[in-house]
């Protein structure tokens, strides 16, 4: 199946699939399942300024959403689970089973491997007379050269736990995780010994994962391909082929796009809504700089002419907008970006600054709803004032 595609069709497309366009239709708890089951998986970041990534990724989509929802999905209800997908990511229960590649990486090859394995029995020991535990807990001198930086060797050895999948996160706390045992959290094998029958199949469900969490994706290099180790041109290019033949994935052409991209086959409602002549409610949203929309920055900036670049690694004197910027989607355009804080000791969100593309005119109308962005904005982190650096903002 192939259709062509205006540059607006495949934008409304995108937005459509990933609830960024339209009357939202993401409303109670329940509808988190949903959504990641939609998309594979969301990406996990722990950097709290106005939100955390996959907490931004569902306000911007879902009516009222509160971050408690989230929490109960994934620590009480547990129909989600904390793992590796793309990079560190919040995936559905039921999936968590097809990741046993991953989980045996980390058995066969981890940082640090020989002390890893010589104190992993006197975590799990200690994790087996209780319900769970942090790194604080465990008593275990020194440091170790780990991933990120030396660190506790506690919290280096429970981290390798987690990634081996022997225990699996509890709660969290602040920054703090708190780990248990899988046989404490869950009735059912959570494992079920899954295995790929062989390579091709197991890298087909890799990709066919990152297609259906962008949502329009091609067969070039990407970002959006990040951490499946092993994946390259030619396997990927037998990969395409493999899911178009038996139509899993659907191929558009896009105005300007010299290569064509695919869609999963589930999405085809999305594909003809966005294609027809329906008049769809303008939203103006605030993008997670993580957000899977954005996932494959490249293709972003040639099809919204957006470029977008989180700069909470460069150096100050290297940013350009800002240590935490969101882009500003409005409709079916990203209009420029919100630099944003979350004060919680004064109960404030001070919008810093909000940048705007240079083709962008204000509007009432414009204002009007931004100010109600920010409004849902400062409700979800619990706040009560917004406080405007640039006061032509205030309505």
């Amino acid at each position: 199946m192939e259709y062509n595609l205006t540059l607006n069709q495949a934008k409304r497309f995108l937005l459509l699939k990933h609830g960024l366009l339209g009357e939202k239709r993401y409303r109670e708890c329940a509808d988190i399942l949903k959504f990641v089951d939609s998309v594979g998986c969301i990406q996990y970041d722990p950097v709290d300024v106005i939100g955390k990534n996959p907490e931004l990724v569902l306000q911007s989509r879902f009516v009222n959403f509160k971050r408690e929802y989230l929490y109960q999905e994934l620590y009480e209800n547990r129909t989600l689970i904390d793992y590796w997908d793309k990079n560190m990511s919040i995936i559905t229960k039921s999936d968590f089973k097809y990741f046993g590649r991953i989980r045996d990486k980390f058995k066969g090859r981890i940082k640090g491997i020989e002390e890893v394995s010589k104190l992993a029995p006197v975590v799990l020991e200690k994790l087996s007379e209780v319900d769970y535990l942090s790194s604080k807990d465990i008593e275990l001198r020194g440091k170790m050269d780990w991933y990120w930086f030396n660190t506790r060797k506690s919290k280096a050895v429970l981290e390798a736990l987690f990634y081996q999948g022997r225990v699996m996160i509890h709660h969290r706390k602040g920054t703090n995780r708190y780990f248990s045992l899988p046989n404490k959290l869950f009735k059912e094998d959570v494992y079920q010994d899954f295995r790929f029958d062989n390579d091709l199949d197991y890298y087909t469900f890799r990709v066919f994962r990152r297609i259906k969490g962008v949502g329009l994706l091609g067969q070039g290099a990407s970002y959006a391909y990040i951490a499946i180790d092993g994946l390259n041109q030619k396997l990927k290019k037998q990969i395409f082929n493999r899911l178009y033949n038996e139509g899993r994935i659907i191929k558009v052409n896009i105005e300007s796009f010299a290569n064509p991209y695919y869609l999963v086959t589930e999405d085809l409602g999305y594909l003809n809504q966005a294609i027809s002549d329906e008049k769809l409610l303008k939203r103006l949203e605030f993008i997670a700089p993580l957000d899977n929309l954005i996932w494959d920055r490249v293709f972003i900036k040639k099809l919204f002419n957006f470029d977008y670049t989180w700069e909470i690694y460069f150096p100050k004197e290297k940013r350009v907008y800002g240590y935490y910027t969101l882009p500003i989607l409005y409709g079916t355009e990203f209009i420029g970006r919100l630099e944003a804080i979350a004060n919680r000791s004064k109960k404030i969100l001070e919008v810093k600054n909000i940048h705007l593309e240079d083709n962008i005119k204000v509007t009432a109308k414009l204002k009007k709803d931004m100010n109600a962005a920010l409004i849902r904005l400062m409700e979800f982190n619990d706040l009560n004032k917004i406080d405007y650096i640039d006061k032509f903002w205030e309505i």
